[in-house]
């Protein structure tokens, strides 16, 4: 955010923060309470992966929509909308810059002439891995003013080398990894349909080295608006819903398209150029947000952007026991 203003702990602010902060919420573990002014709110930013696993798995009802794990199964669904295999993604990585909330236009102080603001951001670059649900750098509190929200704004931006962790000092991203020189980075197994036939747990890569933002804005042309709460602690969550990435239903084309390297894997890279960016206009579109409500960590159809027709299969609750 552009502007912060922050006070030492005390007792009573951090039994306030243990009873209002999400659980599972991956802003920063040592934090500073801002202090707030009149007029403003405080926001509590989670970005996360929902991880809905294949068809059959979300059908037994146990998979939890937000939740630190080594591996998950993703379905791929072809362009008849059926499911042709089965993506193990043990790696999902995205650098995210400029996490911008925006206002509405206010109309009447433009017809004034006077002046607002109506974005305020996090700067970042942050690196968030969706399977851990981290974010390195950790997300601070940030203030700004209470009232209606009706975007947040992103961009995704290539790590480049001169990105530093929290210290100043230690480089965000080692230059061996290989997320370094891209903006999202995923692997995984494979098993399923490609162009050489059925295939069982083949290597599988992806990255992207794009710089683009994208706006995450309710569709239609009706705003749809969030309030940020004045003198409150808001948890607001950006999610990755990680099981629409590899859905081609009705794209014209889909994994059974896709031929393997030399060494048996499948790399999608610039020669798969028709397919990669399908996934990337699906990554895109897997983001939703909201504030989260209810404080469970998780943002669920009654508090994303998206209408509830569109949030079928984003998540099954678990089932008790």
């Amino acid at each position: 955010m552009k502007k912060r203003r922050n006070i030492p702990y005390t007792l009573l602010t951090v039994i306030a923060l243990t009873l209002t902060v999400i659980a599972g919420c991956n802003v920063a573990a040592t934090l500073t309470i801002p202090d707030l002014a009149a007029g403003e709110g405080a926001v509590a930013l989670t970005v996360q992966g929902t991880k809905t696993a294949t068809v059959a798995a979300a059908a037994t009802g146990r998979v939890r929509p937000s939740v630190a794990v080594e591996s998950v199964d993703i379905s791929v669904l072809g362009d008849d909308g059926l499911e042709q295999g089965v993506i193990t993604i043990t790696e999902a990585r995205v650098a995210l810059k400029e996490i911008e909330f925006e206002r509405p236009e206010d109309e009447d102080a433009e017809e004034a002439g006077v002046e607002t603001e109506d974005e305020f951001e996090f700067e970042g670059p942050f690196v968030v891995d969706l399977l851990a649900d981290t974010v390195t750098p950790e997300l601070d509190f940030a203030t700004l003013p209470a009232g209606e929200y009706e975007e947040i704004e992103f961009k995704i931006d290539k790590i480049e080398g001169d990105e530093v962790a929290e210290d100043g000092a230690t480089p965000l991203v080692d230059e061996t990894d290989p997320l370094f020189g891209n903006s999202i980075y995923i692997a995984g197994l494979y098993s399923g349909l490609t162009a050489e036939g059925t295939v069982t747990a083949v290597p599988f890569t992806l990255s992207y080295d794009i710089d683009e933002s994208f706006e995450l804005k309710a569709p239609g042309e009706t705003a749809v608006t969030f309030l940020i709460t004045e003198g409150e602690i808001n948890p607001v969550i950006i999610a990755f819903r990680l099981n629409r990435w590899f859905d081609f239903s009705g794209a014209g084309a889909d994994f059974s398209q896709i031929a393997l390297t030399a060494s048996g894997a499948i790399v999608l890279d610039n020669s798969q150029e028709g397919i990669r960016d399908l996934v990337k206009e699906n990554i895109e579109n897997s983001a939703d947000y909201g504030v989260d409500a209810d404080q469970d960590g998780e943002l669920e159809a009654d508090e994303d952007d998206d209408p509830d027709e569109e949030d079928a299969g984003d998540f099954v609750p678990v089932e008790e026991d």
